[in-house]
């Protein structure tokens, strides 16, 4: 572990520089801008990924339940 001289947090210097510094140093080049993420969707979009979301909970738990489920009577059939 290597203290940074100029902020002085503990870092693990495989892992390469201060990430603290380092982050600083991306923000104020703008490359942070570049790299960033498009989080604005239209409101098609928006009610698009809701109903998609919704849909895969409404699948995915009662599947998640049923192996649970089935898992338990196998585990009962192998016990008999």
């Amino acid at each position: 572990m290597k203290v940074c001289k100029a902020c002085g947090t503990l870092y693990n210097e495989k892992e390469g520089p201060c990430p603290k510094c380092y982050s600083d140093d991306l923000m104020r080049s703008g490359e942070a801008a570049q790299n960033e993420i498009r989080t604005d969707m239209s409101a098609e979009e928006a009610e698009k990924a809701k109903k998609k979301a919704w849909i895969e909970i409404l699948i995915g738990v009662p599947a998640l339940i049923g192996l649970i489920y089935l898992m338990f009577y196998i585990l009962q059939l192998i016990g008999r």
